[in-house]
């Protein structure tokens, strides 16, 4: 049975926060197209003193609660907006990764001198507050996961599987609407410019949702911090040590921009896509890294004979070679296998000296032996203490572990069963 030390306590009150949003326009026909990229670094903005201080934040390259005493986080991924939340306490979580867009939370380009009027989605937020306050009650410590799927809505017609219904999120449609045309070769040179050539401008609208965020969920001590980009891709930057760390140092600019309004929480950064370049990355890019925490994504099939290559940093033989989303199944991965992948980001981690969470890992559903894979994962994570989110508390999707009508599948209450002390 795996082993969760409970690290929150019960806070009577939330504190209200009042944040200014400007509402959507009732026949919006599409994204207006940004009037013009700003040229210059945006300041840091101030802090923010009003802010509750969190449950669990890092110390010494760990997640600790107000005592001092070690927090192991785990729990699932949600999405704002799913009835699914309610069931998080519920299969013995104590945490869940809760994520959001920046396209959800900002649809329409921001309006007045300088880009400086913006148009947060006051239906998307009122959804998040109300799942972050509920998480409070239930005693669940909550990462907001600042979320991309397919990069933009823009692309969402190339990014996405033909046939298939996709909800793309990530870069608002409106940041490259009248810049870029809707193609794959224009979606690869977007995710390149947005790292480095537009890199100014990108984390300068980019780092104004972020302090919105902070400023707005700062007053929740279930909140421990802020994942700041979910799965970077590089695009036409390739798939090299260089890229890997063009996107940390990018992310480093917005840790900065959250640290600036709070710094008692944790800003979470993951490498490329969900874990590649690990093994070479340098995070010293994003700065200081006293409040900083590395997620990476786990949906390695445990092939032996496969898994990393001697760098740390690619998936050998190759990336669909070695995934639960395209491999099929039964499943007939080893536990050693796993441990040795595992082994990389464990290893990072403590060398930089900063908390790790697997923020996503699963299996789907259906698959022959799903519940000998998650058997695998879960000792393995439990034997080195790493906190981790299972992907994802939904039903249907391939991953989702609840059926339709929201009862948990054999999976959940696996998963449920490992969860309680």
């Amino acid at each position: 049975m795996i082993r969760v030390i409970a690290g929150v306590a019960l806070v009577v009150a939330v504190v209200a926060v009042a944040v200014a949003i400007v509402t959507r326009g009732s026949s919006d026909s599409g994204p207006a197209p940004l009037g013009s990229l700003p040229t210059t670094s945006a300041p840091l903005p101030p802090r923010d003193t009003s802010l509750t201080k969190p449950w669990v934040t890092i110390r010494h390259g760990s997640f600790v609660d107000a005592s001092g005493a070690p927090v192991v986080l785990r729990g699932y991924d949600v999405a704002v907006g799913t009835p699914a939340y309610r069931q998080a306490a519920g299969l013995g979580a104590n945490f869940v990764r809760l994520h959001v867009a920046w396209s959800q939370v900002e649809p329409r380009a921001p309006s007045g001198p300088n880009d400086s009027v913006h148009h947060w989605d006051p239906t998307v937020l009122s959804a998040l507050d109300q799942e972050v306050s509920y998480f409070q009650q239930q005693h669940l410590n909550v990462l907001i996961d600042f979320h991309q799927f397919h990069w933009s809505p823009w692309w969402a017609q190339v990014d996405c599987k033909p046939g298939t219904a996709c909800n793309a999120t990530g870069v608002p449609a409106w940041y490259y609407n009248g810049r870029y045309g809707q193609d794959a070769a224009s979606l690869g040179r977007a995710k390149a410019a947005f790292w480095t050539t537009e890199g100014t401008p990108s984390s300068d609208l980019y780092g104004a949702f972020a302090t919105m965020m902070a400023r707005r969920y700062g007053h929740y001590p279930n909140v421990i911090g802020y994942e700041v980009f979910n799965e970077p891709h590089p695009g036409n930057l390739g798939d090299g040590s260089s890229a890997t760390d063009a996107m940390l140092k990018w992310q480093g600019r917005i840790v900065r921009v959250l640290h600036a309004v709070d710094p008692q929480r944790a800003a979470v950064v993951m490498c490329r896509g969900g874990g590649e370049g690990i093994g070479t990355a340098n995070l010293r890019l994003v700065g200081n890294l006293r409040h900083v925490a590395l997620d990476f994504h786990d949906y390695y099939n445990g092939k032996p004979g496969t898994g990393f290559d001697a760098a740390g940093d690619n998936w050998t033989p190759s990336w669909p070679a070695t995934h639960n989303q395209v491999t099929p199944g039964p499943y007939t991965g080893s536990e050693q296998a796993q441990s040795a992948v595992l082994s990389v980001p464990i290893d990072r981690a403590r060398r930089w000296g900063i908390p790790l969470i697997v923020g996503e890992w699963g299996i789907h559903t259906e698959t022959p032996g799903a519940m000998v894979y998650q058997q695998q994962m879960l000792d393995l994570l439990d034997r080195d203490n790493v906190s981790w989110a299972r992907w994802q508390l939904a039903a249907g999707g391939g991953f989702g572990l609840l059926v339709h009508g929201g009862q948990p599948t054999p999976l959940a209450e696996q998963l449920n069963q490992a969860l309680r002390p």
